[in-house]
């Protein structure tokens, strides 16, 4: 009797634990369905404009870190984009490890990063250029903490220059990475375009997401800079989303504040974001000759 009583409360135990686990299973199931949803009617209703994006069942109306990181899905509409606040919500989405889509007519359309994340993280990043979301079925991924590896990520407009200004660029980054280095104690320095002498030798798009992103998350700050007052669509704003959606500190060195996404233009910013405006290339280097304490920090 003793027995047959304690498999009964056993039975009772497992299928309780499978009762949950499966309601846990089913919840964010459930969620993205209503987010593949909400995404078709927008489309067919024509009320999801291109270079905007979906959060949920909702249109994006700004960057919201915390809604993106705990959000069910992110579906972001792409075409030849200037620099959007939607790369910006997408870095936040992806490094989440939040299920995210990318509709865009051509994979070209998307920055350099983007065009392969469906390879770089499968099952929960979907590249789609038919401008149809249904029968997506995306989970969220499991996000682990990295140790910290660098100290300053050095994060660059790359894709976009010309083998004039990308030679030009790497000379400026060579400059703040050595500032970096000398006058504010950051000796671990991480940027890619330093490695990559140029844009032929960039790596994989798949390879360099996942590469990028990891360093991102395991640095102390950030520092981007931006070299043509053009808005440009870059995989950076894609970094920059993964360092906001981190709490990095994150510097930005701009000619203009014309050249930032909508996002990051206003005066009313998180105070672990720091906005400089540099004006023409000769003052950038000035300063850093002169007062590189003062711009870094």
């Amino acid at each position: 009797m003793k027995r047959s009583r304690y498999f009964l409360m056993l039975l009772i135990a497992v299928l309780s634990t499978w009762l949950v686990t499966q309601r846990s299973v089913a919840a964010p199931a459930g969620r993205f369905a209503a987010h593949i949803a909400a995404v078709t009617r927008a489309l067919e209703h024509g009320s999801f404009a291109l270079n905007t994006w979906m959060v949920n069942t909702q249109v994006g109306r700004r960057v919201d870190p915390a809604l993106l990181r705990h959000c069910a899905g992110f579906t972001l509409r792409v075409l030849n984009p200037g620099a959007i606040d939607g790369l910006v919500a997408s870095g936040i989405a992806l490094a989440a490890g939040r299920p995210s889509i990318y509709l865009t007519p051509r994979r070209d359309e998307l920055p350099w990063f983007l065009r392969e994340a469906d390879g770089a993280y499968p099952g929960q990043v979907a590249v789609k250029t038919d401008n149809s979301v249904r029968g997506i079925v995306l989970h969220p991924r499991r996000v682990r903490p990295v140790p910290i590896a660098h100290d300053t990520f050095m994060g660059c407009l790359m894709t976009s220059l010309s083998k004039a200004q990308y030679a030009e660029a790497r000379t400026h980054l060579a400059a703040i990475s050595q500032a970096l280095q000398t006058h504010c104690g950051s000796s671990r320095n991480f940027c890619e375009a330093l490695r990559i002498k140029s844009s032929a030798d960039f790596d994989p798009p798949s390879v360099a997401l996942r590469h990028d992103v990891t360093a991102v998350r395991s640095s102390k700050r950030c520092v981007f800079y931006v070299y043509s007052r053009a808005p440009v669509g870059s995989g950076m704003w894609v970094e920059t989303g993964v360092a906001l959606g981190a709490g990095k500190h994150c510097l930005f060195l701009v000619p203009d504040r014309g050249a930032l996404p909508p996002c990051l233009r206003g005066r009313s910013l998180p105070p672990h974001v720091r906005i400089v405006v540099y004006g023409t290339h000769a003052r950038l280097m000035h300063l850093l000759a002169t007062h590189p304490r003062q711009l870094l920090h």
